[in-house]
């Protein structure tokens, strides 16, 4: 999770880890505190339409390091979809 300042730059960093894998949980970590946009690989669609009516920003099918993601978000050149891997990065198909 980051905190992003008024100007764009993280002003924070830290790992959540919730005691087990709940999307409810997830949810409710999220409204409560106060994250504007989040940024993920995949989100079922009930809790995608949940988080955009209370107004947060869903960046989804995103692949890539998250250093990568936050830094085109912070730029404002994040898509959902967007594929952040640079060619040497990816693992090839065996």
């Amino acid at each position: 999770m980051a905190t992003l300042g008024d100007g764009g730059d993280m002003e924070n960093q830290r790992t959540v880890v919730l005691p087990h894998a709940s999307p409810e949980d997830l949810c409710h970590l999220i409204l409560s505190e106060g994250v504007g946009t989040v940024i993920c690989n995949g989100i079922e669609e009930e809790y995608y339409q949940y988080l955009t009516w209370k107004k947060i920003a869903v960046m989804d099918f995103v692949m890539g390091p998250w250093a990568r993601a936050l830094e085109q978000h912070q730029r404002g050149e994040l898509q959902p979809g967007a594929i952040l891997f640079e060619s040497q990065e990816r693992t090839p198909n065996v």
